[in-house]
């Protein structure tokens, strides 16, 4: 994951690139395109406050479940979206057979990305700027707790009580 993600203070982006869903032959207020042509939507990721879940199956399966406390999208030329909470980023099944293991990565409809959408790491550069309204994405020396930022010695001063 680190080849398609930047991490900034405790802020980690990527960039994007997903192709829309297939249109909807029924719907007639929407205009069509040509056959077989897909929308392609590029834009940046933005997650913070990142959990990790294990769970292990026996000796032989280990099932790694990332998960974001904070999601929020910015497509190129937008502003970042309302950030989404607690969101699956992905899962990857740890599967050991004949004292080997395999690592198969798994993201589909639970998670916030799809198999199909491709991830690159950006450059601090082309980053959309900071969402003043929506106070996101933190800043280098803040941290994500529950529904906000908040500066990173104050999270430290209260995590120790």
């Amino acid at each position: 994951m680190a080849a398609t993600w930047l991490e900034i203070g405790r802020n980690y982006y990527s960039g994007y690139r997903m192709s829309s869903p297939p249109a909807n032959p029924f719907d007639l207020a929407t205009p069509k395109m040509e056959p077989g042509v897909k929308q392609v939507e590029e834009g940046y990721i933005w997650v913070a406050g990142i959990a990790c879940e294990l769970t292990v199956a026996g000796d032989t399966e280990i099932t790694v479940t990332l998960r974001a406390g904070a999601t929020s999208f910015a497509e190129t030329g937008a502003r970042w979206t309302p950030p989404m909470h607690d969101r699956q980023l992905t899962r990857f099944t740890l599967t050991q057979r004949d004292a080997r293991w395999a690592v198969r990565e798994h993201r589909g409809d639970d998670s916030v990305l799809t198999a199909e959408d491709g991830l690159r790491r950006p450059t601090a550069e082309e980053l959309p700027s900071r969402s003043k309204k929506l106070a996101i994405p933190c800043g280098p020396e803040q941290v994500w707790e529950r529904k906000r930022c908040i500066g990173a010695a104050k999270a430290r001063a209260s995590s120790s009580f």
